[in-house]
């Protein structure tokens, strides 16, 4: 992948700096972003409490 991130930042094609991202979205259990952000904040919060 280094390879393939080089020659496009080398050749300036932004598009392709990333295509890699998105790969895990199928294993992801937070589907609403709303969702993910709250168990962001419920997370945190237990871990500054601790």
């Amino acid at each position: 992948m280094s390879s393939l991130r080089k020659a496009a930042l080398d050749q300036q094609k932004w598009d392709m700096i990333h295509f890699w991202s998105g790969q895990i979205a199928p294993i992801l259990k937070h589907t609403k972003a709303s969702v993910l952000m709250q168990s962001l904040v419920d997370e945190t919060s237990k871990i500054i409490k601790s």
